[in-house]
C-alpha cells in the first residue's frame, strides 16, 4: 500500500510490485494504516478527512464505509484496532478516537501546549500511546477504560 502527492493511495502486490488498484481522495493522502486481519484500511488526508474503506480479496471498497469529522488540520498518525473497535487519529487538533464500524465519535484528546501528536500506538491490553515531538515528554498512556462512558 502506498500513497502518492496526487491525491491517491495504490494497493500494490508486494511479490510482483503490480498496482491492482488506485483510490482517488480528496486531498493528499497523509497516512495510511491497515488493520490486522487485514479487512479495513484507515486514510488520513492533509485537508483533516479520515476515510474508513473495507478491504477485501485485495481490493478496496467503491466507496468508504464511513467519513470520520473533527480535524482541522493535516492528519499525521492513525492506528486501528479491529479487536476494540476503534480507529485514532491524530492531528493539531488532538488525538480523536472514533468507534471502527459505526463510525461514531467516541472522544478527543489534546495536549495542553497545543502539540501536535507524531505517532499513536495501541496495545493488546486495551491503551494506547501518544507520542508527541518533546524532549521532555515522550509520550501519554490512556486506558480505554477511562474513555468509555455509557
Amino acid at each position: 500500500m502506498f500513497f502518492y502527492r496526487d491525491c491517491t493511495f495504490k494497493v500494490t502486490l508486494t511479490e510482483s510490485n503490480k498496482i491492482i488498484q488506485t483510490k482517488y481522495l480528496e486531498d493528499t493522502v497523509t497516512c495510511i494504516e491497515i488493520s490486522k486481519d487485514n479487512s479495513t484500511i484507515v486514510t488520513g488526508s492533509r485537508n483533516g478527512s479520515v476515510f474508513i474503506w473495507n478491504f477485501e480479496k485485495q481490493k478496496v471498497q467503491t466507496h468508504p464505509r464511513h467519513r470520520l469529522v473533527g480535524h482541522d488540520f493535516s492528519v499525521c498518525t492513525l492506528a486501528i484496532s479491529s479487536d476494540l473497535g476503534v480507529v485514532i487519529s491524530g492531528s493539531l487538533s488532538g488525538v480523536f478516537i472514533h468507534s471502527l464500524y459505526e463510525g461514531k465519535f467516541i472522544r478527543v484528546i489534546q495536549h495542553t501546549s497545543g502539540r501536535q501528536p507524531y505517532l499513536v500506538t495501541l496495545t493488546t491490553n486495551s491503551q494506547f500511546f501518544v507520542y508527541y515531538q518533546d524532549i521532555q515528554e515522550i509520550g501519554i498512556k490512556i486506558s480505554f477504560s477511562h474513555l468509555f462512558f455509557f
